[in-house]
């Protein structure tokens, strides 16, 4: 195994097995050939069933019995009602099962739900990344809740508490508690937290939405601060302001958001 997380992974698959867990799935998509790939996908692991498949949103919405699945396959563009929406249908659910996004936009499918999709498929797919999903979906089967509440965040713009990290091997969880300092590197935010320094694909306003604005304040056109681990402003120059956070960090400060920065400081 390459990581803690692909052993934790390897052995939440084979206690679900070894305990006979069936994992009921159900699979929303207008393409005939999408939902017959997802369906033979999922006939190549043990414990896996569909339960049934629908065409569109609107007649699973209709028709689907939430409480008697775990997870729904759920194409992102199709006619009459858009998985995104049926998204938030699904989370507000009292019974509400893990959602995994299925789509042949990348850009897409990133920009609406890079932050708290517990996984997306990107048409076409290959055995080895479905495979990935379904070790996703059996380590994450045990905590439905925490996962649907992230989910439900995102959509309906409440500040989150998680950021979740994909990778191609694994999956890494980080709390917004534990950060310090947000910067922007290209097509990536650097998130630096008590555990380390991590990449996450996607703009640095993107993430500042679902940021508390209570906790978080914009400093710099290419840095946000948590409020918290500021301990001093310093004038270099004229121009020039550094702000040093409690892990030792110096930030720069520039004076379009110096003003604002102050006045949510010091009212802490």
């Amino acid at each position: 195994m390459d990581s803690k997380m692909d052993f934790l992974l390897m052995c939440c698959r084979y206690l679900c097995r070894s305990l006979c867990v069936t994992i009921n799935a159900v699979i929303v998509d207008d393409e005939a050939m999408a939902r017959f790939n997802i369906r033979d996908a999922i006939a190549e692991h043990d414990n896996w069933k569909v339960t049934n498949e629908y065409p569109t949103a609107d007649r699973f919405m209709a028709l689907c019995d939430l409480n008697q699945i775990d997870v729904v396959f759920l194409d992102i563009s199709m006619p009459g009602t858009k998985g995104t929406d049926a998204a938030k249908w699904i989370v507000n659910q009292p019974q509400a099962p893990l959602i995994v996004f299925v789509t042949a936009y990348d850009d897409y499918a990133l920009q609406a739900f890079e932050f708290y999709a517990v996984d997306y498929l990107l048409k076409p797919f290959d055995s080895q990344r479905f495979a990935r999903c379904v070790e996703r979906i059996e380590h994450l089967h045990a905590n439905l809740s925490n996962a649907n509440q992230q989910i439900d965040a995102y959509l309906n713009n409440r500040p989150i508490d998680i950021i979740t990290i994909k990778s191609t091997a694994s999956i890494r969880v980080i709390k917004v508690e534990s950060i310090y300092w947000i910067c922007s590197n290209g097509n990536y935010v650097e998130i630096h937290h008590k555990q380390g320094c991590h990449l996450h694909r996607c703009s640095l306003s993107q993430l500042e939405e679902h940021l508390d604005p209570a906790l978080f304040c914009r400093v710099h056109r290419q840095s946000i601060v948590k409020l918290e681990h500021a301990l001093e402003l310093k004038s270099i120059n004229e121009n020039k302001n550094l702000l040093i956070l409690s892990n030792g960090d110096q930030i720069n400060v520039s004076e379009h958001y110096k003003p604002d920065f102050i006045r949510r400081w010091s009212s802490r």
